[in-house]
């Protein structure tokens, strides 16, 4: 029996193809117009506020993996903004090394704030999943 789809193992070249490029996550209020169709990082209703940079932060320990289904997975440590007073409603990771390719767009369907302490954000174990 022949069974026609990508294999796993290209699904995995695939996203280590971005393994050792320098990629971000930046956070966005919940008037910013993102989805899968958003093709890179945009300033556009990106949070303001104490503790933050626009462009956010650099995401590290990228790591490319399979699971049982055989699906592959892209994920990085989670991150944070130590000392920070801001509101999000989302965020989006990119790849700087890509001209700043949209990677992931993900939305926690409700304002998140940190006053003037951590802000974090976690990421799971398989952040981003090619089926």
């Amino acid at each position: 029996m022949i069974e026609t789809g990508i294999t796993a193992a290209a699904k995995v070249l695939f996203l280590e193809s971005v393994v050792n490029d320098t990629c971000k996550l930046a956070l966005y209020d919940g008037n910013a117009a993102l989805g899968v169709d958003t093709p890179v990082y945009t300033t556009e209703h990106e949070v303001v506020g104490e503790g933050y940079t626009a462009g956010g932060v650099q995401l590290a320990n990228a790591s490319v993996g399979v699971d049982d289904n055989g699906a592959a997975f892209l994920t990085w440590d989670s991150t944070e903004w130590p000392r920070s007073t801001i509101t999000a409603a989302g965020y989006m990771i990119y790849d700087v090394s890509k001209d700043n390719a949209a990677l992931f767009v993900g939305s926690w369907g409700s304002n998140y704030t940190s006053t003037n302490g951590p802000f974090k954000v976690n990421i799971p174990d398989k952040q981003i999943l090619l089926v």
